[in-house]
């Protein structure tokens, strides 16, 4: 007995969404994510649904799918999408220093870089 669990099924609606995103059908993704969600929500389901909310102009529903995706897993790449680069971390760097603050530390809090990055920055 091979039985579908919810999760498995989550996965399937979730990849069948995105290959219906991928192909310009937005309507039916959106179908399919939302049964995803039905099945196991998880935030990748989330942050896809949203996306495509946002590419069928409904930026509202589009902000409260990525606010889902946030609350069910916090870690899931970079959530809250904010912009990121090495200057926009020396700028805030240097206005602590600017302040008096004499120690830093970095830290990758959601888990998204390597060692590498962070020596290099």
């Amino acid at each position: 007995m091979n039985e579908e669990t919810p999760k498995k099924r989550a996965i399937r609606l979730l990849e069948e969404a995105y290959q219906r995103q991928m192909k310009g059908d937005l309507e039916e993704a959106v179908d399919l994510y939302q049964k995803s969600i039905e099945a196991f929500p998880t935030a990748e389901a989330y942050t896809f649904l949203g996306w495509t909310y946002s590419f069928l102009g409904r930026i509202d529903d589009a902000i409260e799918e990525c606010r889902k995706a946030i609350e069910v897993d916090p870690t899931f790449g970079n959530p809250y999408n904010d912009p990121y680069s090495d200057e926009i971390v020396f700028r805030w760097v240097k206005r602590m220093a600017d302040v008096g603050v004499t120690t830093i530390s970095l830290a990758d809090t959601i888990g998204l870089a390597n060692p590498g990055q962070v020596y290099a920055m």
